[in-house]
């Protein structure tokens, strides 16, 4: 079948080429017809590449070519005969009085014919050009449109309905790795031969393949991906372009048949079947639901118009509109029969599949129908695939499924639809984002929870479970869940706050932002509290013995009960010593009872990791000079409780000790990784230093040591008169951040005396 009209020009230029460069190798024939008669080896013909991915070692390997005089017949231009070795033509040559080509010249001279030939012919009695290719090889073994290819097959497929479909079915054979085409003309005439036709194909193939096939080869690299995707895009194209072309009964036909064959390879025992026709199936379906989306589309503007023409009386362009609706309506309900037919013949069986490849291909593609055609989808039926699928027993299936979700959950217009599932499968979300052994679920769960929260699916108490994340030990759950807690630390502390009118009316623009840092403290002092609670309730669930008891006590985090480990960036840190140093002389006096502390739950490296995960999100913590302004000012409560605070309605800006211990440690991590950026920002990628960078960042710098110059000693000397608690806790950390002035600074900024 010839699917070449699109490039009739250059393959016979490359014809007339080919003639060209096998002359010199040819011999020929008696003269049939007033013509010598040439006969050339077909390497299209003879090529064995298993149906997989187009081969150049396979060129690399042919023998250098040798043409026989021969008498042209029909058995030679069916079957043409393997050519003898090189050998036997460097022995003529030399017979000849020629010198022998080498081998590695003949390797190249045959290099050279076989490149040349890639669209040689075969030649019939009347001279004319038949491709041997078939749409396989088409496809994916040339840099060919696929488009002008689709419409070949659709021009085809109106003149001989069989002899498309034939090919159709044996691209998809081919496409699961067998060698070559093995479906006829009689098979797709019964529909009756189908099963038995596969099973046959199935026996032969397997004899050939293992496990490796295109969709899944043992060696997956650059040539897999290109595979899947010029497969994939070449349905994709073939349902739009069969929907435009062909007419809906003729059409109907076609994928009726079509649905047939995919139905029965999928159900096949046999992996590279059921993978195949499975992946075909379900973008023709994802491509069905495009189709059906645009004709939804149109369908409600023609009603609209409908609407507007009964209005106006009885018309030519009344009955015009009518016929157009009707149309589109008829259009609407083949589609979606199509759809139907897919969707329970292939996914219904195949989202369970015992290949979790198969299965993951499925939840994702599910996700895309809804999300492209939610009118028909986006139902408690179709949902609830997506739900059982987040308890699956591999991680990447359970990844996928959760990405599905995220996508619908992003779209607003979705969300009035997904509220019966939300509520039937937020604990199981829940669940992955706390406790998934797969980190890379734990991660995708918790950008599931955010957006959940965003869209009021979210209870408090729900949130409690999700928040403690932030102090998680792995990172990427620390960043994924960041952008939750800065929106639950808005909606349940600093809005409250705010909506009150006598607070609003006494804070002006710099106090509002230092309200900002006074409620952020207020949250991550609660969600250290919630981290210590879960620790407390998992060790008194453990069995009490000496063993136990000896190992948590040389694991303990004395000052604050860590769950977050140090950045290779801090492990170095010059202040690493002094911190903990200083949290082992905290836990000797609160195993002695000489400390009157009762939260051990707020320490530098939990704020820290907190301060870094919510960095991106929370522009105010950038702002360390308010802070610093904020801390020096007198705000502490001296009846030390937030209740007696709100009893008597006074300052809001007011702390208590834990909160205010909390926000000296917000204003130390924001200096350190304000530093880290500027220098960050200096070197850049090359790592190298420009003279115009090094003046903005000395300028940075030297902006900085200023305000830390100017406030640390007030600082210190504020907390240096409460030597117990929390206040020995913020001065220790206040003498710590004098290492981060530069000591050039001090003499830059004229403050030898204040270095002494």
């Amino acid at each position: 079948m010839d699917y070449s009209n699109h490039n009739s020009r250059s393959r016979a230029a490359a014809l007339d080429n080919v003639v060209t460069a096998t002359a010199a190798d040819t011999e020929t024939s008696p003269v049939t017809n007033g013509r010598p008669v040439r006969s050339t080896r077909n390497p299209l013909a003879v090529q064995q590449n298993n149906g997989r991915f187009p081969s150049k070692e396979k060129e690399l390997e042919a023998p250098a070519l040798e043409t026989r005089t021969v008498a042209t017949t029909d058995s030679d231009l069916e079957s043409p005969q393997k050519p003898a070795r090189t050998a036997i033509a460097s022995k003529k040559r030399s017979a000849a009085g020629k010198k022998p080509i080498p081998t590695k010249q003949a390797k190249k001279n045959s290099i050279g014919i076989e490149s040349a030939t890639a669209a040689v012919v075969s030649l019939q009695a009347t001279g004319d050009a038949v491709l041997t290719e078939t749409l396989y090889e088409i496809v994916f073994n040339h840099r060919l449109a696929l488009e002008p290819i689709i419409i070949d097959w659709i021009e085809s497929y109106q003149q001989d309905p069989n002899e498309a479909m034939c090919d159709l079915v044996n691209f998809l054979i081919q496409a699961a790795g067998c060698t070559k085409p093995m479906v006829n003309r009689e098979t797709i005439e019964d529909s009756d031969l189908i099963t038995d036709a596969l099973q046959d194909i199935q026996h032969q193939c397997s004899l050939q393949l293992q496990s490796d096939y295109p969709l899944a080869p043992k060696g997956k690299g650059r040539s897999s991906i290109k595979f899947r995707k010029t497969f994939e895009e070449f349905w994709t194209r073939w349902v739009r372009l069969v929907n435009s072309k062909i007419v809906t009964k003729k059409g109907s036909l076609l994928t009726e048949l079509l649905s047939q064959w995919l139905a029965t390879m999928s159900s096949s025992s046999f992996r590279p079947f059921r993978h195949t026709a499975t992946t075909a199936a379900l973008v023709i379906l994802t491509g069905l639901c495009d189709s059906a989306q645009n004709n939804h589309t149109e369908l409600a503007i023609a009603n609209r118009q409908l609407e507007t023409e009964q209005s106006k009386g009885v018309s030519q362009r009344l009955k015009q509109t009518e016929t157009r609706v009707y149309d589109l309506q008829a259009k609407k309900s083949m589609l979606e029969n199509r759809m139907k037919d897919l969707y329970d013949g292939i996914f219904i069986h195949r989202y369970r599949d015992t290949d979790s490849v198969i299965r993951s291909e499925c939840i994702r593609e599910l996700g895309q129908w809804i999300h492209k055609y939610p009118t028909y989808y986006l139902d408690s039926q179709h949902l609830r695939y997506l739900g059982w699928m987040l308890s699956d027993k591999i991680g990447h299936v359970r990844l996928d499924t959760l990405s599905s979700l995220n996508l619908l959950y992003a779209e607003s217009s979705l969300i009035g639809g997904m509220r019966v599932f939300s509520e039937r499968f937020k604990a199981r979300i829940l669940q992955m984002a706390s406790c998934d052994i797969d980190s890379a679920v734990r991660q995708m769960a918790a950008v599931t929870i955010s957006l959940f929260f965003k869209n009021g699916f979210i209870e408090d108490v729900d949130a409690e479970n999700v928040v403690v994340l932030l102090m998680d030990s792995d990172i990427k759950i620390r960043n994924a869940v960041a952008p939750f807690v800065a929106d639950w630390w808005l909606e349940n502390y600093y809005q409250p706050a705010m909506d009150d009118e006598v607070t609003v009316s006494k804070l002006d623009e710099t106090q509002q932002t230092c309200l900002k840092f006074k409620t952020l403290a207020t949250a991550i002092v609660k969600i250290a509290d919630l981290v210590n609670d879960r620790k407390t309730a998992v060790q008194t669930t453990q069995e009490s013995t000496e063993a136990q008891a000896n190992d948590q006590l040389e694991n303990l985090e004395i000052l604050s009960i860590r769950t977050c480990d140090l950045a290779p960036a801090h492990q170095m840190d010059s202040t690493l010593f002094e911190r903990n140093f200083y949290q082992l002389l905290n836990f000797i006096n609160l195993r002695a009872g000489n400390s009157d502390r009762h939260n051990a739950n707020i320490g530098y490296y939990n704020v820290h990791t907190a301060v870094m995960a919510l960095w991106p999100h929370v522009s105010c913590l950038k702002d360390y000079s308010i802070m610093c302004s904020f801390l020096l000012s007198d705000t502490l409560d001296s009846e030390n409780t937030m209740a007696n605070m709100n009893a008597k309605n006074e300052d809001p800006l007011r702390m208590t000790e834990d909160i205010e211990c909390c926000l000296v440690l917000i204003f130390s991590s924001s200096v350190a990784i304000t530093l880290s950026e500027i220098n960050a920002n200096a070197t850049g990628k090359s790592g190298k230093l420009g003279a115009a960078t090094a003046e903005k960042t000395d300028s940075e710098t030297l902006q900085m040591s200023q305000i830390l110059i100017e406030n640390l000693p007030p600082l210190i000397q504020k907390y240096s008169s409460e030597l117990v608690g929390y206040g020995l806790d913020s001065l220790v950390e206040c003498i710590i951040l004098i290492r981060s002035i530069p000591l050039v600074s001090f003499i830059d900024l004229r403050q030898i005396k204040g270095c002494k």
